[in-house]
């Protein structure tokens, strides 16, 4: 996971965790309960993308699950990968910066960052020989 994302991550989340108990344990501070309810909502998001991306190579086909971000990519339709790169606009169900462009068909690409874009990249390569790995 990246280093921004774990950060923003954890610090929503105490920051939400220290404004419920400030709310209902202190008759010192008053925050309206929609204040509270959005920031639990915030962080609930966080967390379950946090935790919850993940990525499977199958024998044909790449499936992604990022919180509500869903999908699975047929291998034959994968054409190029961009190694340690960051997409700044479209699907990036991922976590860290430095990840994976995957390249599909002839005009769409998704960013994934794997645990290990090294051994996520050989496992792709024996699966599909013919895919193009950029550097």
């Amino acid at each position: 996971k990246g280093v921004f994302f774990s950060g923003m991550t954890i610090g929503f989340t105490l920051t939400s965790l220290t404004t419920f108990f400030l709310a209902f344990f202190s008759k010192q501070v008053s925050l309206p309960i929609l204040i509270i309810i959005i920031f639990i909502l915030m962080s609930s998001l966080l967390l379950w993308a946090y935790f919850g991306t993940k990525y499977e190579l199958t024998k044909d086909s790449l499936v992604y699950k990022s919180a509500f971000l869903r999908g699975t990519i047929q291998l034959k339709r994968i054409h190029t990968i961009i190694k340690d790169a960051t997409l700044l606009s479209g699907i990036k169900p991922a976590t860290a910066s430095k990840g994976l462009i995957v390249k599909i068909d002839k005009y769409e690409e998704i960013y994934i960052s794997p645990d290990s874009n090294d051994s996520f990249l050989t496992h792709l390569k024996t699966l599909n020989p013919d895919i193009k790995i950029e550097v």
